[in-house]
Order: structure tokens, then C-alpha cells, then sequence
């Protein structure tokens, strides 16, 4: 790399604060559990999709660590300075970013190793049928990594709703019913939540065919 605007850790894993982007500390420990014992660290030939990329660099990152990724974001204005982040890691052959209009019917079934979303889940609308759809483009005993807002107490939920007036009433912040909602769908391995903030980390498999054993747990490459 030659811009010097961009950090160049020995290992991209030791400024992962600078991937998570946003979120603060809380964000950054649960995002480095989730690669320490669920997703690994070395991605080589995983296909993975991030639904809601942003600008691109939780995608840059897996991309880093080897998997061959697509990014996908609602706001297409975001997408140029996306594909900007993966050239300057020199990891845009590995990276494919792309509009979102909501649906995930353009990308086949069974395609993908891994799906992350970071705080998507509380402002889809139909979210059974929508954790449907990334089931569906899941290879079979594919992964699901969903990091996304709790709701907390009244107050602070009067916070937010002060900051993000411009879609706040379209929240839905991660409750118990919504984690037994994603367990109706996903064999859910492990759930880690922080306090304040409130976030949920949630770590899960496609579930497997009847008649198929249980799986083993996961060994994430180190």
C-alpha cells in the first residue's frame, strides 16, 4: 500500500478497530471473538456476503484474511468509497460490492460460507422471512454472524431516539424475542451480549438436513 492515510498493522487483525469503523470498544471485542472462535482467521476460498458493507471495510478485512467477498449496501452512494478501501489494501480482485434494493433473490441458494451483518437486523421489516432468505444462500452447515443493538433501559433508548430521529421509529433493537426468533431459523452456537452499550453477538449455523448427525463444534482456523 502507498497511501499513508490507511493503517499498516503487521497483521490487519491488530488495528481491528479500524475495520468494526464504528461502534466503539464494544463493537471491537465482540467483533474479535467472533473471529478468534467462530469465524477464524484465516479465510482462504470462503465465499462470504456482508449485507449492509457500508464503506467497506469489515469486507476488506475478510477479504485480508482470504475470502473471496461480496458487499452489499442499500445506500449506493457508499459503494464507490467501498471499492476505494479494498484498492488501497490491494485486495479489490477479491472484493465485489454492490447495490441492494432489500431482497437476496439475486444470489443463489446454497453459495455462500459465511454471512455477517453489523446492526441490519433491527431495521429489516419482515425479519423471519428475510433470516429465510440468508438460510437459503447458506452452503449447508454454513455460518451466520449477526452483531446488532439490544434495546437497554428507557433512558437510554430516549437517547437514541433523540440522535437517530431519521430512523429511529424504524428500529427494531435485539430483544430475547428477537434472539428466539433467529434460533427458530439458525442452530445458534453461541450468543455473547455487552451492557452498555447493549449489543448482541450472535454466532450461528445453517441448520442441518434431518437424518444428518449434530455438528461437531467448530475449530476456527487460528
Amino acid at each position: 500500500m502507498t497511501d499513508e492515510s490507511v493503517p499498516s498493522p503487521v497483521s490487519p487483525l491488530e488495528d481491528l478497530g479500524y475495520f468494526v469503523e464504528w461502534g466503539g470498544q464494544a463493537w471491537e471485542r465482540l467483533t474479535a471473538m467472533a473471529l478468534r472462535e467462530f469465524i477464524g482467521t484465516r479465510l482462504d476460498g470462503q465465499q462470504i456476503l456482508e449485507i449492509g458493507t457500508r464503506y467497506g471495510k469489515m469486507a476488506t478485512l475478510f477479504a485480508l484474511l482470504g475470502g473471496q467477498v461480496t458487499g452489499i449496501d442499500l445506500r449506493e452512494e457508499c459503494l464507490a468509497a467501498a471499492e476505494d478501501e479494498s484498492r488501497k489494501w490491494g485486495v479489490a480482485e477479491r472484493v465485489t460490492f454492490r447495490a441492494y434494493d432489500g431482497e437476496l433473490d439475486r444470489f443463489a441458494e446454497n453459495s455462500f460460507d459465511l454471512v455477517f451483518t453489523k446492526s441490519v437486523l433491527v431495521v429489516v421489516p419482515r425479519l423471519e422471512e428475510f433470516l429465510r432468505k440468508i438460510e437459503a444462500r447458506l452452503k449447508p452447515g454454513g455460518k451466520v454472524v449477526f452483531l446488532e443493538n439490544g434495546r437497554g433501559g428507557r433512558l437510554l433508548h430516549a437517547l437514541r431516539a433523540l440522535k437517530h430521529r431519521s430512523w429511529y421509529k424504524k428500529a427494531r433493537y435485539f430483544t430475547d424475542r428477537e434472539l428466539d426468533l433467529v434460533r427458530t431459523v439458525f442452530q445458534v452456537k453461541t450468543v455473547r451480549r455487552t451492557r452498555l452499550p447493549p449489543v448482541y453477538l450472535i454466532m450461528g449455523y445453517r441448520r442441518l438436513p434431518e437424518g444428518v448427525g449434530p455438528r461437531k463444534p467448530a475449530e476456527p482456523n487460528a
